[in-house]
């Protein structure tokens, strides 16, 4: 039995203990693997959100469906038994009008997305989710998605026939790859791997970052960059559980949500560019997709989905529309801005060409500055749209496969000819400069200057020998060019 002493001590204890109140944990939960998109984007959110928050409470993120499938935390979103979910592809069997993003290509690019997300996500289908049960709080990603196998290299829709491939769940997906002559499943993303392994399935489609993150390069022998869907990721929570949360509580999660977006993108971006080489290097042999075949084989999936699903057809059709004019006039200013680079690359070569035959060029100088100032200026404002240095790959990117191998031979044509030039003069100055001496050193000044034409010449030889490869890539996908690819990423 306790002594009088020890009940003392201890009334003492708990008088003294402070008065300590456990914050309110707020519970985010996905799908994502260690390193996927999905883990980055939680993490900077709950980063962001308990910054805002201070004392009122902490947001603690449980990836690789420690919580559940897609599915399931939608229920328990619903139930208020989970506080935030990053729902993708899977809104669609909950809102039907979400299947408009399992229309195949419909997203061009992230720019084309943030469009997409003013003029349709926030003014029609966020009040769809709200009258489901769902708050969204604010969009991010899931990606362009690619097709995995273990069969062969998919490079048009007939390479699909009869392959049994897992999708998430979403029946417009599943339509989809009927369509184009697979035998679609859904199944949960943490169910996958093993079905790979197995056999169970031949193949999946996924984001680069969830096909690295699950580990899926280890268990496929393909990657075909088919690109065929983007799908947005939404940070979603129970609408009466939001309700019932403080506003300032609400004010600063939702105010964290937005602020993340650009993060996700940015680290979408990255590591899009890194992963395919990482997973290039794995050992999968990975090849381009015809799109154009996917496009054409895709008519009726749109068409089905205009039919049963009404407001969704009017919300595809306001996809095709959004950005329209932008686009159509980065495609005008861009086509100038190529027809100014070619015109300064033939007033060169013309210019060089004319005087070497003795031709007065009393025009050359004014031409070459009004072209020069037309570019500076005109290429600034093209700049400025996409955001980005310019440069030759990225007017070249813009343009339709044809037109990009018509630019690539010029620019060839252009660059072969100036060096050309550039060796034979390099060989005049050398027989100019025959018998000369530098003026400190006993070595023959033409020794210094070979340098002009031997390196013009490997210049040509090098040229030449890489112009087949970067024909090849022009045809596919556009011209590399590593420093470019923020500025033109998410093309498809």
């Amino acid at each position: 039995m306790p002594s009088r002493r020890h009940l003392l001590l201890a009334a003492l204890a708990a008088g003294a203990a402070p008065n300590v109140r456990a914050l309110t944990e707020y519970k985010v939960g996905h799908v994502g693997g260690p390193g996927s998109l999905f883990e980055l984007s939680a993490n900077e959110f709950a980063r962001r959100a308990n910054e805002k928050l201070g004392g009122k409470g902490k947001v603690v993120v449980y990836g690789s469906s420690q919580l559940g499938g897609d599915r399931e935390m939608l229920q328990k979103l619903r139930l208020g038994t989970l506080d935030f979910a990053l729902p993708s592809t899977v809104m669609s069997s909950e809102v039907e009008a979400f299947g408009m993003f399992e229309m195949p290509y419909l997203v061009k690019n992230r720019e084309h997305m943030r469009k997409i997300e003013s003029e349709v996500v926030w003014p029609a289908l966020a009040p769809m989710a709200e009258a489901k049960g769902y708050k969204l709080l604010a969009v991010w990603e899931n990606g362009f998605r690619h097709i995995t196998n273990n069969a062969r290299p998919i490079g048009k829709p007939a390479d699909l026939q009869g392959m049994k491939l897992r999708v998430p769940e979403g029946k417009w997906r599943v339509k989809m790859f009927q369509a184009y002559g697979a035998n679609p499943s859904p199944m949960a993303l943490s169910e996958v791997f093993v079905a790979l392994q197995t056999g169970v399935m031949d193949g999946e489609e996924n984001p680069l970052t969830q096909i690295w993150s699950s580990k899926f390069q280890e268990v496929q022998k393909y990657l075909s960059l088919t690109g065929h869907v983007y799908t947005p990721a939404y940070l979603a929570i129970g609408t009466r559980r939001y309700a019932g949360l403080p506003p300032d509580v609400q004010a600063a999660l939702a105010q964290a949500a937005k602020d993340t977006q650009a993060y996700v993108y940015e680290q979408a971006v990255k590591l899009e560019n890194d992963l395919l080489g990482k997973i290039r290097t794995s050992g999968i042999k990975v090849n381009e997709a015809d799109k154009d075949a996917f496009i054409a084989a895709s008519r009726g999936v749109y068409e089905e989905f205009g039919r049963e699903v009404p407001p969704g057809g009017l919300l595809v059709e306001t996809v095709a529309r959004a950005g329209a004019v932008r686009r159509a006039f980065e495609r005008a200013l861009t086509g100038f801005v190529v027809f100014l680079l070619a015109a300064i690359a033939i007033l060169v070569l013309a210019g060089v060409a004319l005087r070497k035959l003795g031709v007065p060029l009393v025009w050359y100088d004014e031409g070459a500055s009004i072209l020069l100032a037309w570019l500076t200026y005109y290429g600034a404002a093209l700049a400025a749209l996409k955001r980005a240095h310019i440069g030759f790959p990225g007017l070249v990117n813009a343009l339709r496969p044809h037109a990009r191998v018509v630019a690539v031979c010029f620019a060839e044509v252009a660059v072969l000819g100036f060096f050309g030039l550039l060796t034979f003069y390099g060989f005049e100055v050398l027989r100019v400069l025959a018998g000369d001496t530098m003026v400190s050193l006993p070595v023959p000044t033409a020794i210094t200057q070979s340098v002009i034409p031997v390196g013009g010449a490997l210049f040509i030889v090098a040229q030449l020998l890489s112009f087949p490869a970067v024909l090849r890539q022009a045809r596919r996908t556009g011209v590399d060019d590593p420093e470019l690819a923020p500025a033109l990423e998410g093309r498809r």
